[in-house]
């Protein structure tokens, strides 16, 4: 057993004294330290803990992509809607300057606005006309008839100007050529041409189309025609040996017709052999001075006169545009546009009084 005595005791005490006062001090809160120059920062009130901050990114990050995607959606829906502006099928203005020639110092200017559903005639004082008179006013560097076609991004644009008197021909356009033309000049506005129009497919086959949607679906035809007309002046037919009331030697299937002849003139259309042998055919009256438009589609067509007649047709028995099934020839979507005769090449059947003609591709859709 070892002693201690009592100095050593006392030192000892001392010393653990002085010991627990030290660990006291330093084991203070620093907030219970005073700063002697009063610049301490005061410690945040709140941290952000690591899981909050990544939670609040995402939230970032999705509001983002939310914001992008609406802007985005908001420019297709602009440019959609300039499409079907730019599309949309306007009107077309068409004056048609006629010079007598009984009367030099007086001019017949006939002014005529056709849309697609109608004929507002604005102005008209007929007088007598010769043939020579209407095929001076429709040559194709005469500014006597002017045309203006809508605009538009997204489908074929541009007009093929024939004059049936003097056999000149403006440039072609996307989908129509000349099957077969005359040379030479007639006083008589007799020249036979027949052009093949090749239109587009569309989604599913059946029904009448009457809206372009961006593709070569809807051909205009117009006609400008002269006081003194007869015999066949126009033929429209599915099938390129199309000769006149639904017949076309057995070359296609699908070889519906229409056709305009006499003064009136009068305009009928005749089915495809599918519709046969009841004959399906329909007369389309009209009332027709000198100007007649065509509009013809899958399964339709069509009629507008100067004469404010509006008269069409929709049936199956008609045009077959969209790769409809074919038995004695091959699928094709060719309609052929014969002027001044039939569209078979070598028939007789012949007529006069179609003076010039304008072919487009309608852009947007009929009313």
């Amino acid at each position: 057993m070892s002693m201690i005595c009592p100095k050593q005791a006392r030192k000892r005490n001392m010393f653990t004294m002085i010991h627990l006062q030290d660990m006291q001090y330093l084991t203070k809160s620093t907030s219970d330290i005073s700063d002697p120059y009063n610049q301490s920062v005061p410690e945040s009130s709140s941290t952000c803990r690591p899981w909050i901050c990544v939670l609040a990114i995402l939230l970032c990050l999705a509001l983002a992509c939310i914001v992008y995607l609406v802007g985005s959606r908001a420019k297709i829906a602009s440019d959609q809607d300039l499409v079907v502006e730019q599309c949309s099928f306007g009107t077309k203005r068409a004056t048609i300057a006629i010079t007598s020639e009984t009367t030099s110092t007086e001019t017949i200017t006939t002014s005529m606005e056709m849309t697609s559903s109608s004929t507002n005639k604005t102005s008209s004082t007929a007088e007598t006309t010769s043939p020579e008179t209407i095929t001076t006013s429709l040559e194709m560097t005469s500014s006597s008839i002017e045309t203006t076609s809508p605009t538009a991004g997204c489908c074929t644009i541009g007009t093929m100007h024939l004059n049936l008197s003097t056999s000149t021909n403006s440039a072609l356009i996307p989908g129509i050529m000349i099957e077969t033309e005359s040379t030479g000049t007639s006083s008589n506005c007799d020249v036979p041409v027949v052009v093949r129009a090749t239109f587009e497919r569309i989604g599913g086959q059946g029904g009448c189309r009457t809206c372009s949607l961006c593709k070569r679906t809807m051909l205009q035809v117009d006609l400008y025609l002269s006081d003194s007309r007869g015999g066949f002046l126009f033929n429209v037919g599915d099938s390129i040996t199309n000769n006149g009331y639904g017949g076309d030697g057995g070359t296609q299937t699908n070889d519906a017709e229409v056709q305009g002849t006499g003064q009136g003139p009068s305009v009928k259309w005749y089915g495809n052999d599918y519709c046969q042998p009841t004959g399906v055919s329909g007369s389309l009256a009209m009332s027709t001075k000198n100007r007649l438009r065509l509009l013809i589609g899958n399964q339709f067509v069509r009629v507008i006169t100067d004469g404010m007649t509006v008269n069409e047709a929709c049936d199956r028995c008609l045009f077959a545009l969209n790769g409809q099934a074919e038995v004695e020839g091959a699928v094709n979507e060719d309609v052929y546009v014969a002027f001044n005769k039939v569209v078979q090449k070598y028939s007789g059947r012949t007529g006069y009084g179609v003076c010039g003609a304008d072919l487009s591709w309608v852009c947007g859709c009929l009313p």
